[in-house]
């Protein structure tokens, strides 16, 4: 626990607000095998000329796929394959991430709640997000964070193919 609440204070994750009773399987194993759309959404990002400036834009969402190759189980690590461009979200690639094979870390919190962070092991940057699971669909918020804190953040919504 001491684990996930320094994570989510290190990327600024902000809880999701979906209801987990819907989900009458949430207490149970999950499996994340499989591939997975994904889309990520933008809700605002940093002014690159104000550290105190936030801004929304308009912007196309940044779809793409994760592939989990095992089940989602103790370990904390998995590799994965993600073809999300983050380009006609960002204007850039996210940072700390480029598209194609990686190692996430992905955490239960509760019988419905994962956080999954997409660059664990960097310092300077960081991409996560913290969702809730009803049944092969994931509902939650992404944010990209540095040495300075969050640079942007938005909706993620994924979805077993």
């Amino acid at each position: 626990m001491v684990r996930h609440a320094a994570a989510t204070m290190a990327v600024g994750i902000i809880a999701c607000s979906t209801n987990a009773s819907q989900d009458p399987a949430a207490g149970t194993a999950e499996t994340f095998t499989g591939e997975w759309q994904a889309e990520f959404t933008l809700d605002s990002v940093r002014s690159a000329d104000s550290l105190r400036t936030w801004s929304s834009r308009n912007a196309p969402a940044a779809r793409g796929t994760i592939r989990f190759p095992v089940t989602v189980d103790e370990r904390e690590e998995h590799d994965v394959t993600m073809t999300v461009d983050f380009r006609p979200l960002l204007g850039r690639q996210m940072s700390c991430y480029e598209p194609g094979p990686l190692t996430i870390q992905v955490m239960r919190i509760d019988s419905a709640s994962w956080t999954l962070l997409f660059t664990p092991r960097v310092a300077d940057c960081g991409f996560a997000a913290s969702a809730r699971r009803v049944g092969d669909t994931l509902r939650g918020e992404w944010s990209e964070t540095s040495l300075i804190g969050p640079i942007a953040q938005g909706r993620l919504q994924m979805m077993r193919r």
